[in-house]
């Protein structure tokens, strides 16, 4: 026989029913592992991401990645303030496999954002038997509108959150059942996303906290937790000495540090509005990211607790903040960069950036109105799971690990975060952090239709309705982001190619401008650039030629291309091709 069945007997029964629940286990994962992949390929088919053409700050690491692969020279431009490492080296595999081009090695950033969200459904999957409600956070993360549009880029927000996700699962595997092999894991991938991300550290240090502190102070606990961060800290500072030794450190490499300097001992800074300004970001942010999750949970038990101290000051909170936000007149806390005014992705152009023209409508001032009460509603909510959460931290080392790395992440956010797409890496813990705290919504399935299990079903269908409005608000809004930005680079290679117009003559924005033009001894016009009535602070070495939104005052059309991929009214419909009147 093929095949020996297992023995009867009480004992043999009880393997086969293991071993069958753990085959439809597996099979479950499988299936949801499957459904995200199919979900991830149908969300690029609707955004269309191959262009030939950089995003963002993402020429630097082309440049860099580019002279690797042709000169196998590795540099890393000035411009660049974080170690790039592994992520060179990923966009450096994809190369040597499919050739070097702009559309590879966003595809291979897409290979990571679709890791990430799959990561981020076991990591959830550790701390829930509820595979609906992990599934659920894999989505979450996935249809972030900045995580999604960063995928489609080769910037490296999603590398570091891929990587730094599966640090994460490995360690609460390693915390729980205190495997060497799951620790070495995650110590490999600490070091890989800190090698892209100088923050992946923190990882590492909420590691050896919470093991320590699962293990009372133990000297095998101690001397595990040592070796968790130093290794990879240790291999970060080696990596560090050999950039200093190749004389081609980057001028911006310790731009962190010096922001944090900068921002807190700053003679002409005002540190506590400097902090709570950031603190209601992070906030605001940290809600948003999460809404659609709160109506998974049962809200008649919250109710029940509407007494509790936890209670009253959550709701304290929300209406603290809900009331600055319409006495400032604040609809959300933009940080910028991914989010703004005008949809998703960076709008690096002289009349969208620099000049009050007019060129740009803003998107509805409800919208934002919408994110930033999602985004308070969502934040009270989780500052009320962590006040749920905060008695018997040593008993649960995973979610104690998760906690630290979040405090960790959030306290050099708030004193040295800038930009919205730093927040990111948030998102799966913040996610757990929710999940764990609050009460789930349960029900037996009967034949009866009790109001318990049309309240479960009115949760499920609201966290749905507001993921599929998520999901559309980020897929049209990168589409719309690849789409101005084809047109742009269309508009540059007119001008290039078959005007013969040298890129010094042209001001196409910062991508063009960077790319082409960028030089060490001119990092300094970021520190003290001209303003907006000579040029733009670029590497603009002469602007005869401008790529703009649209007419600019002493300056003639010369061309227009439409904007493709509007998948909802957007700011940009045409890119103009102009030229200076002298």
């Amino acid at each position: 026989m093929l095949f020996n069945p297992l023995p009867a007997g009480s004992r043999a029964m009880d393997e086969r029913y293991r071993f069958m629940q753990l085959r439809t286990t597996l099979s479950k994962d499988i299936i949801a592992v499957l459904s995200l992949t199919v979900i991830w390929v149908l969300t690029e088919m609707l955004i269309h991401p191959a262009g030939e053409f950089p995003l963002n700050d993402d020429w630097s690491y082309t440049l860099s990645l580019q002279q690797w692969y042709d000169k196998h020279q590795y540099r890393l431009l000035g411009w660049t303030s974080m170690p790039l490492l592994s992520q060179l080296t990923w966009g450096l595999l994809f190369c040597k496999l499919f050739g070097f081009s702009f559309t590879i090695l966003r595809y291979s950033t897409l290979v990571l954002g679709l890791a990430g969200g799959i990561g981020a459904y076991f990591l959830c999957r550790e701390f829930s038997h509820d595979k609906g409600a992990c599934f659920l956070a894999a989505l979450i993360l996935l249809f972030n509108p900045m995580y999604l549009n960063l995928s489609n880029t080769f910037m490296t927000d999603v590398p570091f959150t891929c990587f730094l996700i599966l640090s994460l699962l490995f360690f609460v595997k390693g915390l729980r059942q205190e495997k060497t092999a799951y620790i070495i894991q995650g110590i490999f991938f600490v070091l890989v996303a800190t090698l892209v991300r100088q923050l992946g550290l923190l990882a590492a240090a909420a590691f050896a906290l919470a093991l320590v502190l699962k293990n009372n102070f133990s000297r095998k606990a101690l001397l595990t937790g040592l070796i968790s961060l130093g290794v990879p800290a240790g291999l970060y500072l080696l990596y560090n000495f050999w950039l200093k030794t190749q004389h081609d450190y980057p001028v911006k490499y310790n731009e962190g540090v010096h922001r944090i300097k900068h921002n807190l001992f700053h003679n002409d800074h005002s540190i506590f509005q400097f902090l709570l300004r950031q603190a209601l970001n992070i906030f605001i942010y940290a809600g948003f990211f999460i809404f659609p999750f709160i109506f998974r949970v049962d809200w008649r038990a919250i109710w029940q607790r509407r007494k509790t101290p936890a209670f009253i000051a959550c709701v304290t909170v929300m209406t603290a903040v809900g009331a600055y936000c319409l006495i400032q007149h604040n609809h959300l806390a933009l940080m910028g960069n991914i989010m703004n005014p005008y949809g998703l992705g960076t709008v690096d152009l002289r009349d969208g950036s620099l000049l009050d023209t007019g060129n740009l409508r803003p998107l509805p001032a409800i919208l934002w109105q919408l994110v930033c009460a999602a985004g308070i509603i969502g934040g009270s909510f989780l500052l009320w799971t962590l006040f749920q959460n905060s008695k018997g931290l040593r008993s649960r080392p995973a979610f104690l690990f998760l906690l630290s790395f979040c405090a960790f992440y959030c306290f050099i956010m708030l004193i040295g975060g800038t930009y919205d797409r730093y927040l990111i890496p948030l998102i799966p813990v913040l996610t757990i952090l929710l999940m764990t705290g609050l009460p789930a919504n349960s029900h037996k399935r009967n034949t009866s239709t009790s109001p318990r299990q049309r309240h479960y079903s009115i949760g499920h269908f609201a966290a749905g309705l507001f993921l599929v409005i998520g999901a559309w608000f980020s897929i049209a809004g990168t589409a719309n982001y690849m789409g101005w930005n084809r047109a742009r680079w269309d508009a540059l290679h007119y001008l290039i190619n078959d005007a013969g117009i040298p890129p010094a003559q042209i001001d196409g924005g910062f991508a063009f401008n960077g790319y082409y033009n960028y030089n060490d001894a001119d990092i300094s016009l970021l520190k003290d650039h001209p303003g907006p009535g000579i040029r733009s602070w670029w590497w603009v070495k002469d602007d005869v030629y401008m790529i703009s939104f649209g007419p600019l005052n002493g300056y003639s059309v010369l061309k227009t291309y439409p904007c493709s991929g509007n998948l909802f009214p957007a700011s940009m419909e045409s890119i103009y091709v102009l030229k200076r009147v002298d």
